[in-house]
């Protein structure tokens, strides 16, 4: 059965006519901007500038790459985010992995003061070494600035975390 169009072209087609409205409707559209608190477009405001973690949890923690991890609060559009940068790499034998022992307690480290968030907890997700089809972990912030990973079990443990797409909500 011949009809004189391909399927290919029929497909080709119905394509094109959703990207071509989507061409005059959305690129033509002028892009949203944040808005600072002062009242500029596109203000990030920098409330806590970058400060290195108290210490690290663990005497086996050492910075992922040397890049020692820190953290800092910037307000987008009057919304305060608590951002991390850099990371952890434990020792062989001394990775996360979910246990209770002073030694293994999950924590990563702990912030200056002035970065503890005032709700209870501030919880965000960062990648970390992939084990059993895991690659990503909880990170927790407390109020008196603990900053933990979840995730971790004695199976499937954590031997690096990478904490430079870590941002939530801090307030």
């Amino acid at each position: 059965m011949t009809t004189g169009t391909s399927r290919r072209s029929l497909l080709a087609a119905a394509l094109a006519v959703p990207a071509a409205a989507a061409g005059t409707t959305l690129l033509g559209a002028t892009p949203a901007a944040a808005v600072g608190t002062d009242g500029s477009a596109g203000a990030i405001e920098i409330i806590r500038p970058w400060t290195g973690f108290a210490r690290l949890g663990h005497t086996h923690l050492t910075a992922l790459g040397g890049n020692a991890p820190q953290a800092r609060v910037v307000r987008i559009a009057g919304t305060d985010f608590l951002q991390m940068r850099g990371g952890v790499s434990c020792e062989a034998g001394h990775e996360f992995d979910g246990g209770s022992t002073p030694d293994t307690l999950d924590l990563v480290g702990v912030l200056p003061q002035d970065l503890w968030p005032a709700t209870t907890y501030v919880r965000g997700v960062a990648p970390r070494n992939n084990r059993n089809g895991f690659s990503s972990c909880r990170i927790e912030v407390t109020r008196e600035g603990e900053v933990y990973v979840y995730g971790a079990t004695s199976t499937n443990t954590i031997s690096w975390i990478q904490l430079d797409s870590f941002s939530a909500i801090w307030r």
